[in-house]
Parts: C-alpha cells; structure tokens; sequence
C-alpha cells in the first residue's frame, strides 16, 4: 500500500493544514478496506495512468460525502467507496495516450481548418491515427513511438480501428472494468456501481435497470472530471 500512498501523497482538497492530514488519514484507511488483489490492480492502474489513480482517490472522497448526506446504511457507504476506487480500472487496458485524448487536440485542428470543423465535442472526432501522430511529434524517438504504438494496436487486434474515433476505446473503459473485477470476484453489488458510472453508455432499458445509488458514482465521477481537466 505504501507505493500507492506515495503516488496521491501530493492531492489536495483545498483545505486547511489539519484537513488536508486528515485526508490523507482518509486515504489510507479508505486503501484498507480493499482486499489485496483490489488493492494490486489498483497499483497497476498507477502505473499505468497515475491520474487515473488520483482521480478514482477523488472520486471515492465525493463519493461517500454524497452517501452519507443521503444517509445510506453504512455497508452501502462500504461498497460505493471500493467501487468508487475502482470503477476506472477498465482504463488498464485503454493507451495512456487514449485516455489523454485531449493532449491531442492541436493535432486535430491541423487537420480540420476552422471552416471545416465539425458541430459538437472535437475530442469525439480526433482519430487514432491523429493521436499516434500527435505523441510520435512529440516523442524523443517518433519510429520506435509509432512502432510500439502499432503493436500494441496490433495485440488488441485493433489496427482496422485507425480512422475511426479514438474516443470508442475511452468508452470502452467501463466494459473492461465490469470484466476485470468480474475476473476478481467482487461482490454482485459492488461491480454493478462500479461498472455503471457512465449510464449513457447503456440503452434505456438497462439504464432503467440500474440501482439508484449508482447515480452517486456518476455525479462524483463527472464533477471531478470537470473540475480537474
């Protein structure tokens, strides 16, 4: 557990001296409620993607100041925390640079003048090959980037993928966290809210389907994704 406090030792609340100690005090007995394969995938996910991991902390804080305004029994508290923790371990299996979509954007507006710009959200339009072409540009070596890049692409037997939206396999994230802790053996109730926090994934039919707390981990998720990007 002690890499994994290392790595979100530096999140903050905005708080007072005394606040931001005691938050850090609610990290780690929040880490301690994970069993060992959790708390293990989770290490991974901070390798993989330290924001990702910083952001999931995040997510769990709002997470259970939200629950226990709405006063939940305390073992509903327990089980939103850990799938609060874990709900984007999916982005595992997501490119780093996938998930930093955005860090691609002026790779997108080179290729589409202002005239010809798309309506809505750019990230939706940024395609795989942009990105590749965007972190190569920006690599101390661009072959061995793209090479590297492309294989991985390869082993997912995603190459057939490179026009199209590279925001597909962000999407994708909460599919791969349902089949990983499947893998992992969380509890029913646990894996339903962490693998439900993005609903507008979901036909309607399932979204309806949905326990109402999972609403929880959704607004959490959301607000500190705009928060923090």
């Amino acid at each position: 557990m002690d890499k994994l406090l290392e790595a979100v030792a530096d999140l903050k609340i905005g708080g007072t001296k005394k606040e931001e100690a005691e938050f850090q005090v609610y990290i780690k007995k929040s880490l301690a409620e994970l069993r060992v394969e959790e708390l293990e995938i989770l290490k991974e996910l901070g390798a993989h993607h330290q924001r990702s991991l910083k952001h999931s902390i995040m997510v769990t804080w709002d997470t259970e100041y939200i629950a226990r305004r709405l006063n939940l029994p305390e073992e509903t508290i327990l089980s939103l925390k850990i799938a609060a923790l874990l709900h984007d371990i999916g982005k595992l299996d997501v490119h780093e640079a996938i998930i930093d979509l955005a860090n691609a954007f002026p790779i997108w507006k080179k290729h589409h003048p202002l005239e010809e710009r798309p309506k809505g959200n750019p990230l939706l339009f940024i395609t795989l090959r942009q990105v590749i072409e965007f972190q190569a540009e920006h690599s101390d070596n661009p072959t061995q980037y793209q090479q590297d890049f492309f294989d991985w692409l390869r082993e997912r037997r995603l190459l057939k993928h490179l026009d199209k939206p590279a925001w597909d396999h962000i999407k994708n994230h909460q599919d791969k966290t349902k089949k990983m802790l499947s893998k992992l053996g969380v509890k029913p109730k646990i894996l339903e809210y962490a693998a439900s926090h993005h609903p507008l994934y979901f036909s309607e039919t399932k979204r309806k389907k949905l326990a109402p707390e999972c609403a929880i981990i959704e607004v959490a998720d959301k607000f500190n994704a705009m928060i923090h990007s």
